[in-house]
């Protein structure tokens, strides 16, 4: 069985998100998943677009402060991910109106 360790790197990592809107979430989770190595080579433009497009089908927001942005992208056969915290928080047009941190 996988651990989290085996898809999160280090350097992916933010806990000082600084973002005041959705679409600036996406572009600074999409600078930290190419500081992951296994993602250093992507396409920066295809994850925020795939990022994106994703957001446009309903807001990833979960509630009680969680949203988990995700997509697929083209030509990636594994799973990668960031982690990003928001200490004031960031509207994200969660079911429950609350800010997403």
């Amino acid at each position: 069985m996988d651990e989290l360790g085996d898809f999160l790197s280090i350097d992916s990592c933010a806990k000082d998100l600084t973002a005041r809107s959705k679409q600036e979430v996406l572009e600074r989770i999409t600078r930290l998943l190419t500081r992951s190595p296994d993602l250093s080579e992507a396409d920066r433009q295809k994850i925020l677009t795939g990022l994106s497009e994703r957001e446009e089908l309903g807001s990833t927001a979960l509630g009680d402060g969680v949203a988990i942005p995700h997509c697929k992208l083209e030509g990636l056969d594994h799973f990668s991910m960031a982690l990003a915290i928001s200490p004031a928080g960031v509207p994200f047009d969660a079911p429950d109106k609350r800010s997403v941190h």
